[in-house]
């Protein structure tokens, strides 16, 4: 029988490393650590996988590449193009072959849906990291905002107030990308029109991104490749950061 490692860690009552049979699922390894904790907020179990890892990463060099390719071919068409352009694409691409995904699952982990819902609860790999925290008690504001940190979170209060809480938007924020990554890894657009509409307010543990503005950058066919890139950065790193914490 194949057998992996797999690390349980936080808010569980037998934290530490298991030997995971083929074919065994997260409840399995739950119930076999003891269960939960009281303290456990299962909403934001973080669930890292090196084959995940492993393919962000080269999704990210492809980004890269694909963004070197726009500015080659500008350049070869004899478009004018600025330096600072050409700056911007070689750093950015820089950066997204600097960053080292997580390899993070979005997945069910509440041992209770998953036993009402046995089709979400997904098989183990060799390797995986599944770490349940304690229930968080802020939401982070991270990206072009004044003063970037966490904000004590308040039942009812929306992401345009957690955003004032952080001084409000730079002059390089990109309002209409803004976005809130959920306790879960999910990464959900938050509409400046929609922010008293459409969420509640952004649960503990949230945290809300504000990339920069690519337009002051380049108004050329560079434009979306830059922001879409701005964005992917600020999400891996705010991602990343909400796992750390």
């Amino acid at each position: 029988v194949e057998t992996g490692a797999v690390l349980l860690e936080g808010e569980v009552r037998r934290p530490g490393w298991y030997d995971a049979l083929r074919g065994e699922r997260l409840s399995s390894l739950i119930a076999r650590a003891g269960g939960l904790t009281d303290d456990a907020y299962p909403a934001g179990a973080v669930i890292l996988r090196r084959s995940v890892a492993i393919k962000e990463k080269a999704a990210l060099e492809e980004q890269a590449r694909a963004l070197e390719r726009n500015l080659a071919v500008l350049l070869q068409k004899g478009e004018e193009v600025r330096q600072e352009d050409v700056g911007l694409v070689r750093r950015l691409a820089a950066q997204l072959r600097a960053v080292e995904p997580p390899g993070r699952i979005v997945a069910e982990a509440d041992p209770t849906a998953l036993a009402r819902r046995p089709d979400r609860d997904i098989l183990l790999e060799p390797g995986d990291r599944i770490a349940f925290p304690k229930r968080p008690l802020t939401v982070t504001v991270s990206g072009e905002v004044m003063a970037p940190g966490a904000f004590a979170f308040e039942s009812g209060k929306d992401a345009e107030a957690y955003i004032r809480d952080a001084g409000g938007l730079t002059g390089l924020a990109d309002a209409s990308r803004v976005f809130m990554i959920l306790p879960d890894g999910r990464a959900e657009p938050v509409a400046i029109s929609a922010w008293n509409h459409r969420f509640a307010g952004p649960p503990p543990g949230a945290a809300l991104v504000v990339p920069a503005d690519p337009r002051p950058y380049s108004g050329r066919e560079l434009f979306q490749s830059v922001a879409d890139v701005l964005s992917k950065i600020a999400l891996t790193a705010a991602s990343i950061s909400v796992i750390s914490r």
